[in-house]
């Protein structure tokens, strides 16, 4: 009697867990393909992004340098756990980011040349001078709408 209740009982078992396996591996493949939904249209607003920095004349270094610069305040102050970076200048922020964004940081020192000490001070100067070249009238580096 034992015996026979614990086999029905582990049929019963196995049967239910067949299920739930089987269950599980449809979750996986809806995921797999939810997945590449979501790879598909962030690739498709990069190129929006990259389109319309074309279009407003920002698609340069400084343009770029200010696009990552926005993403990250805004990713920042709207974190509760992070100390609010408004109103901290260029080279702080550049600081900020490089503590906080080890793939952006791990990206950078491949550069040879870059320095993690010396990289926030050198973000503000590259800015600094792109933005001279703009508003010295180099027309390389001017909008033209």
């Amino acid at each position: 009697m034992i015996v026979s209740h614990f086999a029905t009982t582990l049929k019963a078992t196995n049967k239910a867990l067949s299920h739930a396996e089987g269950r599980v591996k449809a979750v996986e493949s809806e995921l797999k393909g939810s997945a590449k939904i979501v790879q598909a249209f962030t690739e498709r607003l990069q190129i929006a992004v990259a389109k319309t920095m074309q279009l407003e004349g920002t698609f340069d270094m400084r343009g770029l340098i200010e696009t990552v610069e926005q993403k990250y305040r805004e990713k920042y102050d709207a974190d509760p756990n992070m100390k609010s970076v408004k109103g901290i200048g260029r080279e702080a922020l550049w600081r900020v980011i490089l503590a906080n964004e080890h793939f952006l940081a791990s990206c950078l020192k491949r550069n040879r040349g870059f320095d993690a000490v010396q990289g926030p001070g050198r973000m503000a100067s590259i800015y600094t001078r792109l933005s001279g070249f703009i508003h010295k009238d180099i027309k390389v580096y001017q909008v033209s709408h």
